[in-house]
């Protein structure tokens, strides 16, 4: 205002205001929904200036007191305003994942909807955490809750990284295979994918929503050859994921040579059991066993549980793919062949 006395006049009532500022603490226990609402919005305010530091030892931090709320206010509304006024930092990290078993749909697809309410990039999330969000998100009874979380998906799959680097994606079908595979890749590597069934939910939402996604899929001789944890479980998953929604034509594209892939087989056992051996005499002689190594043996027991698993559903009208995998499987007596 241009006049002195209004600018005095306003500060002196946010002055006065400011002096009582610690009532509102007390609203968050109103007996009437509304008020708590607002007591949560401005207690909300204050936490962003609020340190450990500048409280005594009896006093808690008002995040605490938000924490509360979003934890056992019995008012939906109220709960909706602390999980959307709560500052995102990773001490409220579970506190917040903890709502996607609330009673309220709406605040489930609050949280839900990811980037608006994820604290930080999903990346920086514990394995846990990413399947908390997946498990109860895919996995919620209200369609709209599970379709959010759905779209979360599809959307951080891969659209960090690109975007980052100054790429950005023009629409749908404007990926290519390698950088599609490569997205996906690193999308899985965020899951634990020995406990396979979030992590499979997670790829199969993925392939479902974008189709753009399934559609720029290729699976080359090349990338049969050169497995790793994530592109076995990759293409295992979309081939089932072929023959349950009976796509007949991605199916055959996708699928190796049969011959070919009893012979990777067939490596992939040797160097399993060549490195099982190695550990083993290790072992037994004394030897500390270091984790890189340990690690190293139960990928590549992974990468050949997933080829037996994908070997299952190969095209075996070729006889003499059919006779080397019959021969590797009596040989080996390999399991669900």
């Amino acid at each position: 205002a241009s006049h002195k006395a209004v600018r005095y006049r306003s500060v002196r009532v946010v002055a006065e205001m400011v002096s009582h500022l610690g009532e509102i603490e007390y609203r968050i226990q109103d007996k009437e929904a509304p008020v708590r609402v607002q007591a949560v919005i401005a207690l909300s305010k204050l936490c962003g200036s609020e340190t450990p530091d500048d409280l005594d030892d009896s006093e808690e931090l008002t995040a605490i007191d938000l924490v509360e709320v979003l934890a056992h206010d019995p008012a939906a509304d109220v709960r909706r305003a602390a999980l959307l006024n709560l500052p995102l930092t990773p001490a409220n990290v579970s506190p917040i994942l903890a709502r996607t078993r609330d009673t309220d749909p709406l605040i489930r697809k609050v949280v839900g909807r990811g980037r608006s309410r994820c604290p930080c990039d999903p990346r920086a999330l514990t394995i846990e955490q990413r399947e908390l969000i997946v498990r109860n998100g895919l996995g919620d009874r209200e369609g709209s809750v599970r379709a959010a979380a759905a779209r979360v998906l599809g959307t951080d799959t891969g659209s960090e990284g690109r975007e980052k680097d100054g790429v950005k994606k023009e629409g749908g079908g404007g990926e290519t295979g390698p950088e599609t595979e490569q997205d996906l890749i690193a999308f899985l590597k965020m899951f634990d994918l020995v406990e396979g069934a979030i992590a499979e939910d997670a790829l199969l939402s993925v392939l479902t929503t974008r189709v753009d996604v399934f559609d720029s899929l290729e699976f080359s001789e090349n990338y049969w050859r050169e497995l790793t944890p994530e592109k076995a479980f990759l293409g295992r998953v979309f081939a089932q994921h072929c023959i349950s929604t009976k796509n007949e034509a991605r199916l055959e594209g996708a699928l190796p040579v049969v011959t070919a892939f009893a012979f990777q087989i067939q490596a992939a056992y040797n160097d399993l059991l060549e490195r099982v051996q190695m550990l083993a005499e290790r072992r037994a002689v004394g030897n500390e066993i270091e984790e890189d190594e340990q690690d190293e043996q139960d990928a590549k027991e992974f990468i050949l549980g997933e080829m037996l698993l994908l070997a299952v559903d190969l095209d075996y009208g070729d006889e003499i793919g059919w006779r080397k995998m019959f021969q590797l499987a009596r040989k080996y007596d390999l399991p669900g062949l």
